[in-house]
């Protein structure tokens, strides 16, 4: 065993050594060292070509700022040449209209300045026009040229006017030759766009422009035309030539009724989602198919106006488009339209015609705690603004006195009847106004007991006082205690600044005790007349008429008894009257 072991370890010993002897019989490779003297070439993406290569190539020239100044402008030169066929006569008439507009030029070289530019562009009109800069220099000569050249000018661009009225800059070329061109160079321009009225509607350059001719310079039958674009075939159709207007044709041919009804609400919804509802004639379309539309598509057109109202209503015909809107909305649309119009309202409260908007809704929203929050309240706050403005105490008198004539006319009680009958109204409208009254008189009273002089200045104001005296509920007595110290004078008809000599405000106060129901206003004048100034009363016509007011009321008794004892006193003086009928009416209540 001990044999066997050590055989064991000596066959592995000399494997070992035979191992060792094989790896020195193998030849490993040397590797040479580099003795060459020649320099490896860098690779062209290594960083040390690329700063060799920077430093090979020569540094530029520093030009001064004069240089390099000369420099650009030669460079824009030459890209204006490459740019501009017409480059040298562009510069050219550019110098010439620098003196053509000046101020200080005399009339003879300003006609020869614009022979000069004429000569230039003659037969490269279109070329010029639509430029930014040289469609100026055409203002100018259509402000400045004699008439002949005027004439020359737009002979030679009429063909283009309906691309220069889609045009950025000539499309206020088109402008100068409506404001100072011929009238049949104006009646030639109209008639262009108003045949193509319905496509430039909705241009963003164009439409102003078509806005601009119908409302400046459009005569009435030119309008009409005008309006004849958006009624559709079915209306060219019926229509004869002496253009009548759409009420007469749809009189005169109600079976076609329908048809262009129809095809004004497609008209009409397509301008108002392209946003093109601040022209007058688009009100004007608006208010014509209200007008003659049943309540179903007002509704449905109400309904698409709804958010649009705050800018339609700066017209007539605008406003009463926007009366039409909120009286043919549910509760819901009528809530939305006086969140639109929020933001509008001091401006409304004083526009000639928005204001009106504000009497659709007083008298059709039920809502009248929305109302008073969002206007009345507004109302209140801008009191002194609206006082002093005419449109303003429209709105006051409304709101006190409703439709009553003698603050409303009788064309604006008339349409404001019309929408008594919407289908959206519920409450009685007697309450509804008594609840808008409510809220604005003691603002109203407390105003008027603290600007009495002011309101006693100029006979419009003066009305203002009466509907406040006549309509405004709550405690008038510090304002009737105002009124009443006026009397506490002598009257005499050479005292200019007694309140008797005043023809309005002697109007406001007999309508006042005639109104009183009650007898308390007549009362507080009869204890405002001192025994000892009532002598001077019973002396003269306007003082006796006074006295003659205050027995025909309804004074209490007591206060009857005490005023015919204070007359008694001046028998003499009434007899002595000259109008026998006052002396007579007088003397019986003695």
């Amino acid at each position: 065993m001990a044999n066997l072991k050590k055989r064991s370890r000596e066959e592995t010993s000399t494997k070992e050594n035979a191992g060792v002897a094989a790896n020195k019989k193998r030849k490993t490779p040397t590797v040479k060292p580099n003795t060459s003297t020649k320099k490896e070439k860098p690779k062209p993406h290594s960083k040390k070509f690329t700063v060799d290569k920077l430093k090979k190539q020569p540094k530029p020239v520093k030009l001064s700022s004069k240089e390099s100044h000369a420099k650009a402008k030669s460079l824009r030169i030459e890209r204006r040449q490459k740019d501009c066929s017409h480059y040298d006569v562009t510069v050219e008439i550019k110098k010439l209209w620098e003196d053509l507009r000046r101020q200080d030029m005399s009339k003879d070289k300003r006609m020869q300045l614009c022979d000069k530019i004429m000569t230039l562009v003659r037969g490269k009109e279109r070329d010029f026009v639509f430029a930014h800069d040289t469609t100026r220099i055409f203002q100018c000569l259509c402000k400045y040229a004699p008439a002949v050249l005027r004439s020359e000018l737009f002979s030679s661009l009429k063909e283009s006017v309906l691309e220069m009225t889609k045009s950025k800059y000539s499309v206020f070329f088109v402008r100068s030759l409506l404001r100072r061109g011929t009238k049949e160079e104006k009646h030639f321009i109209i008639g262009k766009l108003m045949e193509n009225a319905r496509r430039l509607l909705t241009h963003k350059t164009a439409g102003p422009v078509v806005e601009y001719a119908y409302n400046e310079y459009a005569n009435s039958q030119q309008r009409l035309s005008f309006s004849r674009q958006f009624y559709g075939p079915s209306f060219m159709l019926v229509s004869t030539a002496k253009d009548q207007p759409l009420s007469e044709v749809l009189n005169l041919q109600p079976e076609k009724k329908p048809f262009i009804l129809k095809y004004m609400r497609e008209t009409l919804e397509s301008i108002i989602h392209k946003d093109a509802l601040s022209y007058t004639f688009v009100h004007n379309l608006l208010f014509e198919y209200l007008t003659h539309s049943d309540d179903t598509d007002r509704q449905a057109l109400a309904e698409c106006l709804q958010e649009h109202v705050p800018h339609i209503v700066h017209t007539r015909e605008g406003a009463k488009a926007g009366m039409y809107v909120v009286w043919y909305s549910s509760a819901k649309g009528r809530k939305l339209i006086i969140k639109q119009i929020k933001p509008y309202i001091e401006k409304l409260l004083v526009e000639e015609y928005g204001h009106m908007l504000l009497y659709a809704i007083f008298d059709t929203v039920d809502d009248t705690k929305l109302v008073s929050k969002l206007i009345v309240s507004t109302i209140i706050e801008k009191m002194q603004v609206l006082v002093d403005d005419k449109y303003g105490r429209h709105v006051l008198h409304y709101l006190l006195s409703a439709r009553d004539p003698q603050c409303v006319n009788k064309e604006i009680r008339d349409f404001l009847s019309i929408g008594d009958a919407n289908p959206f109204s519920k409450k009685d409208s007697d309450i509804r106004r008594k609840e808008l009254r409510d809220e604005i008189s003691s603002a109203c009273l407390a105003y008027a007991a603290e600007h009495l002089d002011k309101l006693m200045s100029n006979g419009s104001l003066k009305m203002l006082l009466f509907s406040i005296l006549k309509h405004a509920s709550g405690d008038q007595s510090p304002l009737l205690s105002r009124i009443v110290t006026l009397f506490d004078s002598p009257y005499s008809e050479t005292a200019s600044t007694h309140v008797l000599n005043d023809k309005a405000m002697r109007f406001c106060i007999r309508k006042l005790i005639q109104n009183d129901t009650t007898g308390s206003v007549t009362d507080q004048f009869v204890d405002g007349i001192k025994s000892s100034h009532l002598s001077t009363y019973c002396q003269y016509e306007q003082g006796c008429y006074l006295v003659l007011t205050l027995l025909n009321s309804s004074i209490s008794d007591q206060g009857k008894t005490t005023l015919v004892k204070l007359l008694r006193k001046h028998k003499d003086a009434i007899s002595k009257l000259a109008n026998s009928t006052l002396k007579e009416s007088m003397l019986n209540f003695i």
